[in-house]
């Protein structure tokens, strides 16, 4: 059994950019604290890991439940906010693609997301991405971006795996993959690979690059 693998956002779903302002937003509605920006310096770039990262680092592991609940409702509720007045649109041909891999015998699909599940269904369905028939693995189900795509590789059955390919745009999915020694496929240029698509309509080569 090959197992293919997808991020979302920037991979699945063009869905970068706001995502950042919602959570920060969030945070800052429900906390008075001086953040890192760039989601790169904390130690899991997931929605988990952040929000836990600043709740430890400002000292308020003693109100982390309460702020947790407030942070991730407000967070949620700013996400569909925008994604009503500026859906999202799917990366050009990936719902062709996720199409094609569920219709071979040989090859089980998963998605494994650093977002809250909620959240990264929001943007699924904002984009017309038909989702619901694969595991999806998100910051609802760990801290460390490796724990969750994990997560997903479990999910997604128990056959014997020939090989494990991961759809990712950005440097932790590429990182991740190499600790985890996974066949890593960039979508997108946010980063460099030597494996990389523009897009699904690359399906031949999208095909190609994992092992296909």
């Amino acid at each position: 059994m090959r197992y293919v693998i997808f991020d979302i956002d920037g991979t699945l779903t063009q869905s970068t950019g706001f995502d950042a302002l919602c959570f920060r937003n969030a945070v800052l509605e429900h906390a008075d604290v001086v953040f890192k920006n760039d989601w790169g310096e904390y130690r899991h770039v997931t929605d988990s890991g952040i929000l836990n990262e600043i709740i430890e680092s400002h000292g308020l592991i003693k109100f982390e439940n309460e702020i947790i609940g407030k942070i991730k409702a407000s967070f949620i509720a700013n996400i569909d906010s925008h994604l009503k007045s500026h859906p999202v649109e799917e990366v050009p041909g990936a719902n062709r693609f996720l199409k094609g891999l569920s219709e071979l015998n040989n090859v089980t699909v998963a998605i494994a997301t650093g977002g809250w599940r909620e959240t990264a269904e929001l943007k699924l369905k904002s984009a017309g991405i038909n989702f619901e028939q694969f595991p999806l693995c998100s910051a609802n189900d760990a801290e460390s971006r490796v724990d969750i795509m994990k997560q997903a590789r479990l999910r997604a059955g128990k056959a014997q795996e020939l090989s494990i390919s991961y759809f990712g745009d950005a440097s932790w999915d590429k990182k991740a993959c190499a600790e985890l020694g996974w066949n890593f496929i960039l979508v997108g240029n946010r980063t460099d690979h030597h494996q990389n698509i523009r897009d699904f309509t690359q399906y031949e080569e999208a095909l190609r690059l994992c092992t296909l």
